[in-house]
């Protein structure tokens, strides 16, 4: 089991409650998730800021990890999971993205 802590700390203009993070449109406060990974199907996990999310959809990141690293379960090095990492920040920069783009890709 994975269990993924998601937070997100944003720009200071979006916190507009202070005392009450809980209220505000960006908070510190974590998302926690578990889910169960099957090892034969899940094989890369990608953490990604907003500005990839803008233009990529979860389908279409799937389609250039796996391009890039393929389907199938092997052991990847770390300068190549940055790598992907990288054409992913170019790709949505390409797309347009107005935002931070920051991505992760892990193998698992």
């Amino acid at each position: 089991m994975v269990c993924l802590l998601l937070l997100s700390i944003g720009d200071a203009s979006l916190k507009d409650y202070p005392d009450q993070p809980e209220k505000c449109a960006v908070t510190c406060i974590p998302e926690v998730k578990c889910l169960e990974l099957d090892p034969e199907k899940h094989l890369y996990l990608v953490i990604a800021c907003d500005g990839i999310w803008d233009v990529f959809t979860n389908e279409e990141i799937g389609v250039i990890v796996a391009g890039e690293l393929g389907d199938t379960k092997k052991t990847v090095s770390p300068s190549t999971l940055n790598s992907v990492a990288g054409l992913i920040v170019n790709r949505a920069l390409d797309r347009g993205s107005m935002d931070n783009c920051t991505a992760v890709v892990v193998a698992l």
